[in-house]
Order: structure tokens, then sequence, then C-alpha cells
């Protein structure tokens, strides 16, 4: 019978689950898929028909839900609240507001621009910018991330 070390057991399943979540990767459509809908039901919501304004809120609810529910499909691994230091949190917060701040930005500059081009204009670029920005984020977050989340 082969005697086992509790202490390197548990090690070995710390060692499995940091791997497990250095591995997953957020869906590079994700972030720019949010924005897309974000987009689409702002563009909704000015157009002065409530018959439009109500059904480009459903699509983009719809999509919104889609977007979760594809995302959590593909999960292997899950996040806990007890996994997310507060620096994590605050690297993945303000990535997100960088996304927002930018299409405001871009919307507030383009004035020149009728609407609804202004709106695809600036949601085009928070698209671009959250996209490419994905995987550095997710770096961060997994370098400030602390517990089961690797170190």
């Amino acid at each position: 019978m082969t005697e086992y070390d509790p202490a390197e057991a548990l090690a070995e399943i710390e060692r499995t689950q940091q791997k497990a979540y250095a591995e997953q990767k957020l869906p590079l459509w994700y972030a720019p898929g949010f924005a897309g809908l974000m987009t689409f039901g702002q563009i909704g919501l000015d157009a002065e028909s409530p018959l439009v304004n109500g059904l480009s809120a459903l699509v983009a609810a719809a999509g919104f839900g889609a977007l979760v529910a594809l995302l959590t499909r593909q999960s292997r691994v899950r996040w806990t609240p007890n996994a997310w230091s507060p620096p994590a949190m605050l690297v993945f917060l303000g990535w997100a507001l960088l996304g927002v701040a930018a299409g405001f930005g871009v919307h507030a500059m383009a004035s020149g621009l009728d609407e609804p081009w202004r709106k695809v204009l600036a949601g085009g670029v928070a698209m671009v910018l959250l996209g490419v920005t994905t995987r550095p984020m997710e770096r961060l977050v997994l370098h400030y991330s602390k517990g089961r989340v690797a170190k």
C-alpha cells in the first residue's frame, strides 16, 4: 500500500486548479459582441417609433442572454466571487470602463456625423478596443487573482 502525503495531494489539486484557470480564456467575440449589442440597443432607443424602441430593446436583451448562455456553455471553469482579489476586480472593471469611455469619447468627438452614424462609429471603436485588449486584461486578472486562480 502506498502512503500519501496530504500536503502534497492538496498542492497537486491547487496546481491542477491553477492550470485550468490559466487556460480558461474569454472568447474574443464576447466583449465586442456585448459592445455591438449595446450600440444596437442605443440606436433602436433613439428611433422615434415606440415599436422600434420596444423591438430593439427585446432583440438586445435576447442577444445579451445568448452571449451569456454561449459563454456559460463554453466555460469549463466556474469563477466564484472568492476567486477575485480586489486588484483583479479593479483590472477587469477598469478594462470594461475603458471600452465605455472610448465609446463616449468617440461619440462626442464625432459631432460632425449624423445619428445613428455617431453611435455606429463609437460602438465600432469600443468593439475593436475591447477585442484587442481582451488577452492582456486576462493576463493581468490572472496575475492579480488569488485562491484557486493562477498566482
